[in-house]
């Protein structure tokens, strides 16, 4: 896959690629395109009424809480084993390990819900990147497991360690790797992936743990990013910003990735509430984006905000309060249109019609939503004995979990 697609699909938040081949891989946090949509399965996803085939299963001694990307036949995680951060890769079919490779990244401090790691790999052609919660950044041999370069990111920086650990999930674009770090002159970095070389590093703004997401709007594409007490754009060349807006965010909670809306707008948020921003409407003395709307419906603290195009819906998790667990508003107005308490906070998707979630209690859900309500169709309990704050991946028509304790491969059904 070649930098220059990367860009167009990134930029665009299209999805370009055959449906069987989206299906196949989900290369970075968020899937193909990091919309948490794919297209359609044929037939439409039944969970048997004896429960999920598990095609395999294995077990993990210390998985951490970061996120499973998959392409090729392989499924390449970030995984703690004592002091040291574990690069593997497992093969889809079966659950071996291809390869692993064992690194030292000890912390001198605990950090809250462990040493991590937090963030979700990328991959994309023969490379894979890792990012450890002690804020090592890796670039591996897709196939071969072979340590390409690697990156402290704290020594060459000095940028603060979160309280949870460094958990931003790298971004792929043109050939760029870009990562936010919070530290002073380099709040958001870009990479030369290849190599590991510093393209440009810009601004003072603190972070927290949420990814950053490309927008296209014109002909200039955008890297947001929800900062510790705002939101942010940077041209993706140079890094120059474009806005801001401010959003009150309270530290250590904001984790959200930004969601590209694929018109020039794009929905941010924090524990706080949840802002609509316009892109093409920036003020030019403030440097601030029109609002659209706001609301404190949504009150995001984990998991993933999820748009559905064909019925005008935007969902994302109340996680603030908890009772109220997975929220839906008009996304045109902002107006609230249900709350559904039967979905516990976790990572939430599309496959066509369908929306399926894990939620953090380990249970898989079935459902279709629209305007009106979520209807559940089937589901069941993956994890019983498990924590899930780990992003799932999708590919060859098998879903792929992991807890804290165990990485689970379920049959979906033809890829």
């Amino acid at each position: 896959m070649s930098s220059a697609h990367w860009l167009r699909w990134l930029g665009a938040c299209t999805l370009l690629i055959p449906a069987a081949r989206a299906q196949a891989e989900w290369p970075h946090w968020g899937g193909p395109d990091r919309t948490w949509r794919l297209p359609r399965a044929q037939p439409p996803i039944a969970l048997p009424a004896e429960g999920p085939t598990i095609a395999w299963r294995t077990t993990l001694d210390d998985a951490g809480h970061g996120g499973l990307v998959a392409a090729g036949g392989r499924l390449f995680g970030l995984i703690r084993r004592n002091d040291r951060d574990v690069a593997v890769a497992w093969d889809t079919a079966t659950g071996a390990v291809v390869w692993e490779t064992s690194l030292a990244a000890p912390s001198e401090v605990e950090l809250d819900y462990g040493d991590g790691p937090f963030a979700t790999p990328a991959i994309d052609g023969d490379r894979a990147w890792f990012v450890g919660g002690t804020g090592i950044l890796r670039c591996h041999d897709r196939r071969s497991g072979e340590l390409v370069w690697q990156l402290d990111l704290e020594d060459r920086f000095d940028c603060p360690r979160p309280d949870r650990g460094h958990a931003a999930s790298p971004l792929l674009v043109d050939g760029a790797l870009i990562l936010p770090l919070g530290a002073r002159g380099a709040s958001i970095v870009a990479f030369d992936a290849a190599t590991g070389r510093v393209l440009w590093a810009r601004h003072d703004d603190d972070h927290d743990y949420g990814s950053a997401v490309a927008v296209r709007v014109d002909e200039q594409l955008h890297i947001v990013c929800q900062m510790a007490d705002r939101a942010v754009g940077v041209d993706a060349a140079s890094g120059a910003r474009l806005w801001e807006f401010a959003t009150d965010g309270t530290r250590t909670r904001n984790c959200m990735t930004p969601a590209d809306l694929g018109d020039g707008t794009v929905v941010v948020g924090t524990s706080k509430g949840t802002w609509r921003l316009d892109l093409r409407q920036i003020d030019g003395e403030t440097r601030r984006p029109k609002t659209v709307w706001a609301s404190t419906r949504i009150r995001a603290q984990v998991g993933n905000y999820l748009f559905l195009p064909q019925h005008r819906v935007f969902l994302g998790p109340n996680s603030a309060h908890p009772g109220s667990r997975l929220v839906a508003l008009d996304v045109d107005s902002g107006a609230l249109l249900w709350r559904d308490r039967g979905i516990d906070c976790g990572f939430v998707w599309t496959m066509g019609d369908q929306l399926l979630a894990v939620a953090s209690d380990g249970e898989l859900v079935v459902a279709r939503a629209d305007r009106a309500g979520l209807t559940v169709e089937s589901s069941a309990n993956l994890l019983p004995d498990n924590k899930n704050w780990s992003a799932p991946a999708v590919a060859g028509g098998r879903l792929f979990v992991k807890g804290t304790g165990a990485l689970l491969a379920i049959e979906l059904g033809n890829p």
